[in-house]
């Protein structure tokens, strides 16, 4: 067991996903049993088109919902000693599923190097400090279960122990055809897959700004709501509108940072990993301030 009580505060959002954006994130009107893809058509006015050639989809979504967050707090122009630590579950899922296509079709001599190479977990991070200019650390946290805690957990201790003042944290997973008939297990029977990316600017804990902090552990005395569900008083789930994804914690966090402010205790976004029974919770101070104006 492990518990991470340090506090970090939140100055930046940004969300790209199969419901919209922060938006529609705050509406919470249930998904279409069959939802769009996220619509990513922006970046194309935000990049060049030689830039953007061989970024695959799982890499687009994490760098325009990074960009978001990065012009939400302000960071445009002092990105060098930013950190990026990034959670995801299935990581580039379509490009390993093209690679292992193209050595179906090709023969391993001839399988495609692109695929190969955007095939890697650490592709979608990798990417978007390239493209943003990001020097500071990197890190990808890659697991079925609770990737978004855990990148999160990193980004609260790198900022607690002084290594950094500036932490890009977030969460992307794609979905793909291929990939949910070769494993039908990660599949809800009663709510559709949804993929996207959430991403938030963090900073040392200050009082002038809401504050995360995350804590790991056997047992947890909220409800236990859907998959990495949000825990909050009255047992609310986000389910039939953000869909079944390993990113809902992290929308989980955003929506409790969006809401109106109505009261000073802490909203506890609560995710499980069935496999080993652990819970991560996510606890979110907004203070006297939400982001719903920001949205």
């Amino acid at each position: 067991m492990c518990d991470t009580r340090v506090q970090a505060s939140v100055v930046g959002l940004g969300l790209v996903h199969t419901l919209g954006g922060c938006r529609q994130l705050l509406t919470r009107n249930p998904l279409p049993k069959s939802p769009p893809p996220p619509d990513c058509s922006r970046l194309t006015s935000l990049l060049s088109a030689k830039t953007l050639r061989r970024i695959p989809r799982y890499a687009r979504m994490a760098t325009l919902a990074a960009m978001d967050a990065i012009t939400q707090a302000g960071w445009q122009d002092d990105l060098a000693n930013t950190a990026l630590f990034l959670g995801t579950a299935y990581g580039s899922v379509a490009m390993n599923l093209d690679f292992m296509d193209s050595i179906v079709d090709n023969g391993a001599r001839l399988a495609s190097p692109t695929a190969f190479s955007h095939a890697v977990t650490n592709i979608g991070a990798g990417l978007v400090s390239m493209l943003l200019g990001i020097q500071g650390s990197l890190i990808t946290i890659s697991q079925f279960s609770l990737s978004f805690a855990g990148a999160l957990s990193y980004a609260c201790s790198y900022l607690g122990t002084g290594r950094g003042e500036r932490v890009l944290v977030g969460a992307v997973d794609e979905i793909d055809p291929r990939f949910t008939a070769l494993c039908p297990n990660i599949q809800s029977p009663s709510y559709p897959q949804s993929e996207g990316a959430a991403f938030f600017c963090l900073v040392p804990a200050r009082a002038d700004a809401p504050r995360l902090s995350v804590r790991f552990d056997k047992t947890c005395s909220a409800p236990l709501l859907f998959a990495t569900g949000l825990g909050m008083e009255g047992a609310v789930d986000n389910a039939a509108s953000f869909g079944h994804s390993p990113v809902n914690q992290a929308l989980d966090t955003m929506l409790a940072l969006l809401q109106e402010q109505t009261a000073g205790n802490a909203i506890d976004c609560i995710g499980w990993d069935a496999n080993s029974g652990r819970y991560a919770v996510v606890s979110v101070e907004r203070g006297c301030r939400s982001f719903s104006s920001m949205a």
